[in-house]
């Protein structure tokens, strides 16, 4: 069976304004970044590093949804509360929810690149 897309490429393709290349180059970025950003945030999360874990939750989450990949935002909000709240017990499960979406996205994305 065939997951579904994880990206909203209507938005990738606004933000490139239809220029391939644009858009070529900014899934790379996007691809390079949030693979730092989430191992900064396993980091974090092993560290018990609450505003960090909020901090980059937030960060992470809003360049997912400005590059479209929507279906990465909602553990990644979750992830977000979780530091704000100064609680990171299930932490874990939603940073390995977040990591298995964005490797999906991934393998999404480079077949437009």
């Amino acid at each position: 069976m065939d997951l579904p897309p994880q990206v909203n490429t209507e938005i990738l393709r606004d933000l490139s304004s239809g220029d391939v290349e644009a858009m070529r180059n900014l899934i790379a970025l996007y691809l390079r970044d949030t693979e730092q950003q989430l191992v900064k945030l396993q980091t974090a999360i092993q560290n018990n590093s609450v505003i960090e874990v909020m901090q980059l939750a937030h960060t992470c989450a809003g360049s997912s949804a400005s590059c479209g990949v929507t279906a990465l935002v909602p553990p990644l909000k979750q992830l977000e509360q979780l530091g704000r709240a100064g609680q990171l017990k299930d932490a874990p499960r939603l940073l390995m929810e977040a990591v298995t979406t964005f490797h999906r996205a991934r393998v999404f994305l480079e077949t437009l690149s």
